[in-house]
């Protein structure tokens, strides 16, 4: 008789595991079990003024009934406060919540003996309660020694989610335990989790016995066969790893988890976000954006949207009200150019409203001077802040209080794309940029592996894991720094498939497309970017002139040819579509204006006359040298991975010459690897020195330049002789991929 097999108790776990993370990501997407605490603003009784007081109300009458409707989800209990309540008494509240079918959500009891007089008690209730939809509360008293009162108060200290009612009481509520962003990104790392689980219970980690077939096409190529099936992971398990390995880069991305040193990643390069984040404000706001572009600045009277206004103080004005004359200085911007003009009207903070009569330029273009039809001298002390003034129209309706204002030095692609999704919460996109950045940096370093080998490969990641650099630009709205990595990859895939002229062409064709892409969103780096594109194939041409390989050089001097044709093309594409943008309609003259307002300003030959209003620091940029400025970037201001201090930086880029000028003369030298040096040392510089003036002035951010392959062949070098004399090898035998 046949035995019964007995179950598997490996599968049986997996099964059970899977289950359970099937059930926690219902649990965290879909019910949104998990949160915490007791959370409220509810306005304290002693700020409560007595003239605000409107009565309270005895409890011995009945309940009390109230609507209310919750502002937020995850409804946690209210704050009561009563009146007529000693520290003896006795009995206890009744509170219960009813939805508008009648129907009781929601019930708690409080202890009468544990309430204060006057004082906020909180109650916790449990219940699932919705956000915007109305309830009814009702308090009651019961068995009481005393029975208290509640307290009414007039609507400057009433709730927002109390409808039509004068109770003193706070509405609490729970904070989920993850973010929207921490949901996404818990929810990928464990559907890798279970992709690597489901992996195991098709058998694939079993070795299978017996011969392995071997097709007939491979053995008439004279190729080795794949590995059999067992000896490998699935493409499951491989999924799953990616998976994990990009989630992991988008978790510091978004979070910055590993390096505590970094301290400048909460607010990094917050200004230059503001030019996609005010364009979403735009979209939700409703406000105009004539010139269609991606990027804008909001105006406002007293400036730019998000910048602090100081209204200048000096004998002849105080906080921008002129001491003897009826005058005010406002911000020259789009908003006032706009709606500060004779005829319409200024509105004070104290609600007072004066005519403007003129306008006049100032001696500083920041600034305008606005006379007004009113009495002088003014009084600052009556018609308040000019913070709080606004601007009426000629008829006394209130103007729009904001203008937007187009950014012209770049096109904006990344900002219109945003302005699509302006529904979207702003850190829920920050993350999928930090997303879009993983997978990009995980492709590149997968590709790395495949053409200079597994030790370069994990190097890269580990490296755009850890550069705090990296880090900080990584989930930033206006920089997507996903696509300056792309182009690259498109390079290192036509190199992996060096070989199909169909990889190739397809390679050109990404190329053309990624540049353009990065170009679209900004023109920063794109000396290193478009670089970025045939470094590894250029390292791979002296290589192969090195061995001799005329077929091989020949053929990788036509492709990287070809791709810097690509890459120009691209850039060439993306000019071509912001020209007309940025003038007006016409091709040649927006060419003209961004030759001469962007590429001369940030790299030589600038009119220094036509650039006089700059800031000193950048009027200084336009004549510094291109060996100072490239000087100061060997000093670096932070770590160069984390737990590497930025002070052995030039260590790190010494140590790896002296190694190769030793191999040198032993006649063991590495030429791929000199070229690794050689080819990402000036991919890294080429911004420093072109974009000189560019660089001089913005060592807060291009230190992260460094990380296209430089910082990477350091390390590479310097581990690479380290394994191998700790292995007793010989130096050199090469790890790189054949």
């Amino acid at each position: 008789m046949q035995q019964n097999k007995r179950p598997d108790g490996k599968k049986i776990a997996i099964v059970i595991l899977l289950l359970a993370a099937v059930l926690f990501l219902f649990r965290l997407n879909v019910t949104k079990s998990f949160f915490h605490g007791y959370f409220t603003d509810a306005r304290p009784y002693e700020n409560v003024g007595a003239d605000s007081i409107l009565g309270t109300y005895d409890l011995s009458n009945g309940a009390y009934s109230l609507e209310f409707t919750p502002g937020e989800e995850h409804f946690a209990g209210v704050v009561l406060y009563l009146e007529n309540q000693p520290e003896s008494n006795t009995g206890s509240l009744t509170l219960q919540v009813k939805d508008a079918g009648g129907t009781l959500v929601s019930s708690a009891e409080a202890d009468l003996a544990e309430v204060k007089n006057e004082h906020a008690y909180k109650v916790q209730m449990k219940g699932k309660l919705r956000k915007g939809e109305t309830y009814r509360l009702e308090i009651a008293a019961k068995d009481c020694g005393t029975v208290p009162s509640l307290i009414l108060v007039d609507s400057a200290f009433r709730m927002e989610e109390s409808i039509g009612d004068s109770l003193l009481i706070g509405y609490a509520y729970a904070k989920p335990d993850f973010s929207d962003s921490e949901r996404l990104l818990i929810t990928l790392f464990v559907l890798g989790g279970m992709l690597i689980f489901v992996s195991f219970l098709d058998g694939s980690d079993r070795k299978e016995t017996g011969k392995q077939r071997i097709p007939a096409r491979v053995k008439a190529e004279g190729r080795q066969p794949r590995a059999i099936r067992g000896n490998t992971p699935s493409a499951l398990r491989r999924g799953g790893i990616l998976l994990i390995l990009m989630t992991a880069l988008a978790w510091n991305y978004s979070f910055n988890s590993l390096d505590v040193n970094n301290d400048s990643f909460e607010a990094f390069q917050a200004d230059s976000e503001r030019l996609v984040t005010q364009a979403i404000e735009a979209v939700r706001e409703g406000v105009p954006n004539p010139s269609g572009t991606g990027l804008i600045k909001l105006d406002t009277l007293q400036g730019t949207e998000g910048s602090e206004t100081d209204y200048p103080t000096d004998d002849d004005w105080l906080d921008g009200y002129h001491r003897t004359d009826p005058a005010i200085r406002l911000r020259a911007s789009a908003y006032t150019e706009q709606y500060a003009v004779p005829g319409n009207f200024i509105r004070f903070a104290d609600g007072e409203t004066s005519q403007i009569l003129a306008v006049v330029e100032d001696e500083n273009e920041d600034w305008m001077t606005v006379v007004l039809d009113i009495d002088s001298p003014l009084d600052e002390e009556r018609l308040g802040s000019l913070t709080g003034a606004s601007v009426l129209d000629a008829e006394g309706n209130p103007a729009p209080e904001k203008v937007a204002e187009a950014y012209g030095s770049q096109y904006g692609l990344q900002g219109k794309v945003f302005q699509h999704l302006a529904n979207v919460d702003l850190d829920l996109l920050r993350t999928w940029c930090a997303l879009a950045a993983g997978g990009v940096l995980l492709l590149v370093a997968l590709l790395v592996c495949k053409t200079c080998g597994r030790l370069m490969g994990m190097i890269f990641y580990a490296v755009f894991l850890l550069s705090p650099w990296v880090v900080n630009f990584a989930n930033n709205l206006y920089w997507v720094e996903f696509t300056w990595f792309l182009p690259m990859a498109a390079g290192l895939f036509c190199l992996w498939k060096l070989d199909c002229r169909r990889c190739r062409i397809l390679s050109y064709v990404i190329v053309v497309l990624t540049v353009m892409i990065k170009c679209l969103c900004g023109y920063e780096y794109i000396t290193t970017v478009m670089l970025g594109v045939i470094a590894f194939p250029a390292a791979e041409f002296f290589t192969a002139l090195a061995k001799r390989d005329r077929e091989r050089a020949g053929l990788l001097f036509r492709t990287i040819f070809l791709l810097g044709v690509s890459a120009l093309l691209g850039f060439a594409a993306a000019i071509c579509i912001h020209a007309p943008v940025k003038s007006g309609g016409s091709l040649t003259e927006g060419i003209r204006l961004i030759i001469q307002e962007d590429v001369l300003r940030r790299t030589y030959g600038a009119d220094l006359n036509a650039f006089e209003n700059l800031p000193d620091f950048e009027q200084y940029a336009l004549t510094a040298s291109a060996w100072e400025t490239l000087c100061k970037y060997f000093h670096f201001k932070t770590e160069v991975i984390t737990g590497i201090g930025g002070n052995l930086f030039p260590l790190l880029c010494l140590i790896p010459l002296v190694l190769l000028v030793v191999d040198a003369r032993r006649k063991v030298l590495e030429v791929h690897e000199a070229a690794w040096y050689a080819v990402f040392f000036l991919t890294s510089v080429s911004w420093f020195v072109l974009a000189k003036s560019h660089s001089c002035v913005h060592t807060h951010m291009n230190f992260v330049l460094w990380y296209f392959g430089f910082v990477q062949s350091c390390f590479y070098i310097i581990l690479r002789h380290l394994i191998q004399r700790l292995r007793g090898q010989d130096p050199n035998r090469s790890d790189r991929a054949s």
